[in-house]
């Protein structure tokens, strides 16, 4: 007759319990990294996008100031007057439009003159 050993069995029975266990907890750490690398991942390209777009619009911004300067070298400034408390500039010009100027531009422009 053979011998069977009962503890060994036990023994294997427990270890495979153990890498199981091992196994569950890798799997769980492994989802909460990869979850977390996915959402770095897309709040860093919304940033970037972003960024994209201020400067764009930064961009855009200045080539309309530059516009109503240039508009300003042939048409005398009338009237110069300020909305919400400093917050929007407007300059009325001899052609009778209304300009919205940047705080920072409004030094450019003075009554009864063309801008230089």
């Amino acid at each position: 007759m053979k011998k069977i050993n009962i503890n060994n069995g036990v023994y294997n029975l427990k270890k495979k319990k153990l890498l199981g266990r091992k196994m569950k907890h890798f799997v769980r750490v492994s989802i909460i990294l990869g979850t977390f690398i996915i959402i770095m991942s897309i709040i860093k390209f919304q940033e970037n996008n972003l960024k994209n777009k201020i400067k764009v619009n930064k961009d855009v911004q200045e080539k309309q100031q530059q516009e109503i300067l240039d508009i300003c070298r042939t048409n005398k400034v009338m009237k110069i007057y300020s909305q919400n408390d400093g917050e929007n500039f407007y300059v009325v010009l001899e052609n009778k439009n209304i300009y919205k100027v940047d705080e920072d531009k409004l030094g450019n422009y003075t009554i009864g003159e063309y801008c230089k």
